[in-house]
């Protein structure tokens, strides 16, 4: 009967600390804001030297395997087409 009571109460003890750990996992997320969803670029705005705002000339940024990418491969010659998301 000891044994019993015993593994019931490090059943409850291991049941309330997951529940404070969950507790504060939730609360250290709180007040973050996600700034890239790991599918598109929705949100950013694009900025390349020589073209109109939002404009990703030869899909200068794009997103390859949840990764935001820089890419020159679609130029012909670069131009000074430097820019930045936003």
């Amino acid at each position: 009967m000891r044994i019993v009571q015993t593994l019931l109460a490090l059943i409850i003890l291991f049941a309330c600390t997951n529940c404070q750990q969950a507790a504060k996992q939730k609360s250290d997320n709180e007040g973050w804001q996600v700034l890239f969803n790991g599918k598109n670029l929705d949100g950013w705005v694009v900025k390349l030297n020589h073209h109109e705002l939002g404009d990703s000339y030869a899909n200068t940024f794009r997103v390859v395997e949840g990764v935001i990418q820089v890419n020159y491969d679609g130029y012909e010659a670069f131009d000074e087409r430097f820019g930045y998301l936003d």
